[in-house]
């Protein structure tokens, strides 16, 4: 899956194609709505702000917040249409950097 386990500027994910070592996902930024205020009932210029509540996302979308840190969908191919590698996987890219036990809370586990 295309996860962002480094804090890099998108999701992205070590690639099959033994040419592309590694590339970025093409996973939308989740929209977040916005609540606007409420206008208190004792009049029409009072205005009650609304408390700010953190984003909450729609699991069932496959959307990252943000730089995707977070993001845990499952989109496992990159922008250019290449089919990610297992991050469990050291074929056709051998590495040791980023794998589910380097970095446990990263969603590396399975692809």
């Amino acid at each position: 899956y295309c996860r962002n386990p480094d804090g890099d500027r998108a999701p992205w994910c070590y690639t099959i194609d033994p040419s592309v070592r590694w590339e970025y996902c093409r996973v939308e930024k989740c929209i977040v709505p916005v609540n606007p205020p409420v206008v208190s009932a004792a009049g029409p210029t009072v205005v009650v702000p609304v408390p700010e509540v953190p984003p909450t996302v729609d699991t069932a979308k496959d959307c990252r917040i943000g730089i995707g840190t977070d993001y845990r969908g499952p989109t496992s191919i990159t922008a250019l249409g290449v089919t990610c590698q297992a991050w469990t996987s050291n074929t056709p890219h051998a590495h040791a950097s980023f794998t589910p036990q380097t970095h446990p809370d990263k969603g590396l586990e399975s692809n």
